[in-house]
């Protein structure tokens, strides 16, 4: 409410100003053509130039709509402008900023992210599917399948991180979509992602440390512009990501995406 009060008050005021400059331009008429500008802006005080330029600003600012998340580790925020995002994300894993276009819903904001844009970690960890079994060796395994047709995820990046999200190593998965853990002293979070259309995935590694896991990455959900392919087929290559809106008093405080939430900057 307070930011369209903004925005209506920054309406009222402009539309005023140009009440005003018309008076002013009537005043100005007969003046050489080469001085008119001088002779307008001479006839406005400096207060009503130096007031509506503020308030043009301020009307631009209430368009923008940013909200942001800090949990210490992880800072990140979606910037929202017309109907264009701008994603940044800045942390020790990984500092990055992506864009795209959104749809905005009664209950939902839908980001439509350009290709190979990358992708929220809090989008990462989502619905992501992890089965433990006790190990048989002297060591853990990781084995990473999808979830279309449970075949192995193999030459893919697994990322081991410290509790300060610091890179302690970095695994490719074999033919059979598995890497050995050994000395798992200090991993606090692993992070899995290929580059195909099965998404990454960020999850906290302590439950499962002297075990093995099976973890199954979900496809990434695409729209945008469909792109034409061979036999006359079109498919999409740009992924979706769907937030629910918070409202409070018939005002958005905040989005949330999976179990994290991106409150409104004031």
């Amino acid at each position: 409410m307070l930011h369209a009060r903004l925005q209506f008050n920054c309406i009222n005021y402009l539309h005023q100003s140009k009440s005003i400059l018309g008076k002013v331009t009537a005043k100005c008429e007969g003046t050489p053509h080469t001085h008119y500008t001088f002779a307008v802006l001479h006839h406005m005080t400096k207060t009503n130039i130096i007031t509506m330029l503020i308030m043009t600003v301020l009307l631009i600012s209430c368009s923008k709509e940013v909200y942001e998340f800090d949990n210490g580790l992880r800072k990140s925020k979606f910037i929202l402008k017309n109907s264009k995002f701008k994603y940044i994300e800045e942390s020790n894993a990984e500092s990055f900023k992506s864009a795209g276009t959104f749809i905005r819903t009664d209950t939902t904001l839908i980001f439509n992210f350009k290709k190979s844009e990358k992708l929220p970690f809090s989008y990462a960890t989502r619905e992501i599917e992890i089965i433990s079994s006790e190990k048989d060796k002297n060591f853990s395994e990781i084995t990473v399948i999808n979830t279309f047709n449970s075949f192995p995820e193999f030459s893919v990046n697994v990322v081991l991180r410290d509790k300060k999200l610091n890179t302690l190593r970095i695994l490719k998965t074999d033919s059979e979509g598995k890497v050995r853990i050994e000395n798992s002293t200090n991993i606090y979070e692993i992070e899995i992602a290929n580059n195909t259309f099965s998404r990454k995935a960020i999850f906290t590694y302590e439950p499962f440390k002297e075990k093995n896991i099976l973890v199954k990455l979900i496809l990434i959900e695409l729209g945008g512009e469909p792109v034409d392919g061979p036999h006359g087929w079109a498919y999409y290559i740009e992924p979706i990501i769907k937030c629910d809106i918070l409202r409070r008093d018939n005002e958005t405080i905040a989005i949330t995406l999976n179990d994290f939430r991106y409150d409104r900057a004031k």
